[in-house]
């Protein structure tokens, strides 16, 4: 079903982070690498902030932004299959789980820039730019945590 306001797409992407800081919560309930499960605790909890994150930013910007149609708005959008095939993995490495963060971060970031490049207004495609650049911040974040817990 296409999305037909930009409120869905933001919900949809709410229950997207839901949905991954819960699978991360069951891999690392699974783990026994002590580096593989404070990877997987550390991106449940930016899941879980960047959905609280979401919730914060409906609230606060101007309503007529959040309510624009989109005529022509792409397709349902489904996040990537790693993340599901993460939680079915008995024992994943820290490799699979980063490969499935950064996945479903640049998906996020993708689904941000297409809802800014067919955004009916002005002020809806710069908060859509926003979220795509808030997004793309938030990788580089990740890599750098990644690297940081390497050097412990």
């Amino acid at each position: 079903m296409p999305f037909e306001r930009a409120r869905h797409v933001l919900h949809h992407i709410r229950e997207v982070h839901r949905t991954a800081a819960t699978l991360y919560h069951r891999a690392s309930e699974r783990t026994a690498s002590p580096r593989v499960r404070m990877l997987l605790d550390y991106l449940e909890g930016h899941e879980k902030r960047f959905e609280k994150g979401l919730e914060r930013f409906e609230r606060y910007i101007p309503p007529g932004t959040m309510h624009a149609f989109f005529q022509n708005s792409p397709d349902a959008i489904h996040p990537p299959e790693s993340l599901q095939e993460l939680s079915e993995s008995t024992e994943p490495t820290q490799d699979e789980v980063l490969d499935a963060a950064l996945e479903l971060d640049r998906w996020i970031e993708n689904c941000y820039r297409q809802m800014a490049e067919i955004a009916p207004t002005a002020t809806t495609r710069e908060a859509f730019r926003g979220l795509e650049k808030q997004q793309a911040a938030e990788q580089r974040l990740i890599v750098t945590q990644v690297q940081m817990m390497d050097d412990l």
